[in-house]
């Protein structure tokens, strides 16, 4: 990751003030660098090379990669920010933290991001902590677009993390939730190939479930429908998952063709052609 140079500068400037000296005395101190060179450093024009880094860093009691990039904190932060466009909460950072052995946890980017794409796949290390958010489809009863909301994540500028990513049908009577990927979002496609497996998990299927209520479904005695696609023979591969109360997961079971939604059977068959 790239410094941003004008948080050094003020990194560098702290230092200095700190310390009570005056740009002079400070280049001096740092190889002999003139009052212009400690001058840019501290507006941001300019970083100093690894040695008098190291020495600014040692005025500092701080390592030399802490003036670049600041605390661990402040670094992931900018790491996440730059890399994925989201801006985590104090909780999930705190859980990535934890992830890694404190003797382990060195500015190194491709491990923190390894460990940040985990968490903003997963949540929180293997707990799905986000929901799908239903909004009425006007004109088609029980039909709703599902928007993906995670409890975690708090949205920067330029990232939506509400767009839609499937189409849901609440089958009411029968108690049943009929799920499909949003094809028009190109992001989604994989979405066909893989299956939402971990509502087999204890309590993790809270991402189709917590909003039940408003779809005017119960968890108890409920099932799920998840229509996707065998991507190497290109042939439909819907599968039923049925909750399971002692458990408190959803189970797949076998299902017939009689119980599934012959609209999204054809938004499928759309697909297949499609890829």
């Amino acid at each position: 990751m790239k410094p941003n140079k004008k948080k050094v500068a003020n990194r560098i400037r702290e230092i200095r003030t700190n310390l009570g000296y005056s740009m002079e005395e400070f280049g001096k101190l740092i190889g002999n660098s003139p009052r212009s060179s400690v001058n840019n450093w501290e507006k941001g024009v300019s970083i100093p090379k690894r040695d008098k880094l190291e020495k600014i860093a040692l005025l500092g009691k701080m390592m030399p990669d802490q003036i670049l990039y600041g605390r661990a904190d402040e670094y992931l932060y900018d790491l996440i920010e730059q890399n994925f466009d989201v801006k985590l909460s104090d909780s999930i950072l705190f859980s990535i933290f934890e992830a890694i052995p404190p003797a382990k946890r060195t500015y190194d980017d491709m491990m923190w991001l390894a460990v940040a794409k985990y968490v903003l796949n997963n949540g929180t290390y293997g707990k799905r902590v986000g929901h799908l958010v239903y909004t009425s489809m006007l004109g088609m009863p029980n039909l709703y677009a599902g928007r993906y909301k995670d409890e975690f994540i708090e949205q920067s500028e330029n990232h939506n993390q509400l767009e839609i990513m499937y189409y849901i049908y609440a089958e009411v009577e029968k108690n049943r939730l009929h799920v499909i990927p949003f094809s028009v979002n190109e992001k989604n496609s994989n979405l066909f190939f893989g299956f939402p497996m971990y509502i087999e998990n204890e309590g993790e299927h809270q991402v189709f479930t917590k909003n039940f209520g408003e779809l005017g479904l119960t968890l108890e005695g409920s099932s799920i429908i998840y229509y996707g696609i065998d991507k190497d023979k290109k042939m439909k591969d819907i599968r039923l998952f049925q909750y399971n109360k002692k458990e408190n997961n959803y189970m797949i079971s076998e299902a017939n063709d009689s119980i599934y939604l012959e609209m999204f059977i054809e938004e499928l068959e759309k697909e297949i052609v499609r890829i």
